[in-house]
């Protein structure tokens, strides 16, 4: 008698993870846009149009230096929503098209925030629209810092305490 095979149902994370790298390089793409969007608003506030900026503005962005980011922030994500429980939808939404847009819509609000800190948002340009060939690593390993310390907890006065 053949073996069958038991139906696993996949739990929240699995789902999650599988959302994320389907619409990764979509989202990859809008971040560099986004970031040049952000850089010409923060440091060229008044439209003025020279060299720098106009060869910002015909590159195309290479956003290959975005994905180790990518992953770190798809992580992140993760760790801040650790439930792994399904839960209803009553939209008529599948939990694939539901973490789908969650994601995104996290996506979004954080790439955002970090595209208006001047420090990110000069990395980022550098890594994808200036030279990415230039000292690459270098900038993705400042980008994941730099990622790494937005989402690090504010308050430490209760690690820090010693018990006598």
């Amino acid at each position: 008698m053949p073996h069958k095979a038991r139906i696993i149902y996949p739990e929240k994370n699995y789902i999650l993870k599988e959302a994320q790298g389907q619409c990764k390089d979509a989202l990859i793409w809008m971040w560099a846009e986004n970031n040049t969007q952000a850089y010409l608003a923060l440091q060229n506030p008044l439209g003025l149009v020279d060299d720098f900026i106009l060869s910002i503005t015909e590159a195309k962005p290479s956003p290959a230096f975005l994905t180790e980011a990518y992953d770190l922030l798809a992580k992140t994500y993760r760790q801040l929503n650790p439930d792994n429980q399904l839960e209803f939808v009553w939209d008529g939404r599948s939990q694939f098209q539901k973490f789908q847009d969650d994601w995104t819509s996290w996506f979004h609000n954080q790439t955002a925030r970090l595209s208006s800190n001047t420090k990110i948002n000069r990395v980022v340009l550098k890594g994808c629209m200036l030279d990415p060939s230039l000292n690459s690593s270098f900038l993705s390993k400042d980008l994941s810092r730099a990622i790494t310390r937005q989402f690090q907890p504010k308050n430490r006065k209760w690690q820090s305490r010693k018990i006598a």
